[in-house]
Formats: C-alpha cells, sequence, structure tokens
C-alpha cells in the first residue's frame, strides 16, 4: 500500500478495489506491430440478494429477492434472461449487481434444489402425523 499523507485520502485508499495485473500485448496497425498495455476489467460486487422466482407469467418472472441485510424485494424479472440461467418457477437463485466499470449488471446462479433421503422423507410424514394426526382440510367444519 502507498503511503497517504491526509486521513481522508486514508478512507480512499482502504475502499479502493485491488489494483489488477496488466498484461502487455501486442497490436498490429498495417505493416507496424507495435506493443500496448491492455485494459484491466476490474469488477466488484455492489450488493447481493437471495431470490426466489414465485410464478412465471410469460414474458415475466414474479420473484422475490432478500438482500444481505433483511430487506425484502417483490417484482418482475424477464422469464427469458432466468430460463437462459437454468432458473425457471419455483426455483432459488442468487443475484449479484456488479459494477464493471462503465456499466452495472446482473449474476445470476441457479441454488441446486436439496435432494431429500428416503430416511429424511419417512421422518417428515411422521412428524406430520404426530403434528396433525388425522386431520385433513375436509375437516374443518
Amino acid at each position: 500500500m502507498r503511503r497517504v499523507e491526509a486521513e481522508t485520502d486514508i478512507l480512499d485508499e482502504l475502499t479502493r478495489p485491488p489494483t489488477p495485473r496488466v498484461e502487455k500485448g501486442e497490436a498490429k496497425d498495417g505493416d507496424h506491430t507495435y506493443k500496448q498495455a491492455l485494459r484491466p476489467m476490474v469488477s466488484r460486487v455492489l450488493e447481493g440478494f437471495q431470490g426466489f422466482v414465485v410464478k412465471i407469467n410469460e414474458p415475466w418472472a414474479h420473484v422475490t429477492l432478500t438482500s444481505e441485510n433483511g430487506e425484502e424485494l417483490a417484482g418482475t424479472y424477464p422469464a427469458e434472461e432466468l430460463a437462459a440461467r437454468g432458473v425457471g418457477e419455483r426455483d432459488r437463485f442468487t443475484l449479484e449487481t456488479i459494477d464493471r466499470g462503465a456499466t452495472v449488471g446482473f449474476d445470476i446462479k441457479l441454488v441446486l434444489r436439496r435432494v431429500v433421503s428416503p430416511a429424511e422423507q419417512l421422518a417428515i410424514r411422521e412428524a406430520i402425523v404426530r403434528e396433525l394426526g388425522d386431520y385433513s382440510p375436509g375437516n374443518d367444519y
């Protein structure tokens, strides 16, 4: 880290993303070849969410997002974009907003469903019977 003189510079230094390694490349311009520095591409996560697809009404998917600090958001997102990433109705996913320099984008990843073993299924059924007994929705009155 470079030495900083003012107190405000320290905050800037601590919050600045790390400088990426810049590689050298060659470019051709007609008959001339010259060295050039490739511009580094720095991406950083701005915010992360846990998402759930409630329902799909083409062309929109109705989703809920829960932020890292527990704030819940509900809205629509293009169903086609979710499907391209393997996310469908009733699926969970993560969504990160990414600062890519000149643009801000989204990174969406499917959260794989957990496989419930036969023993776990049996334990769940037994717990339901234990809690509800012979209750069925038709017995309400």
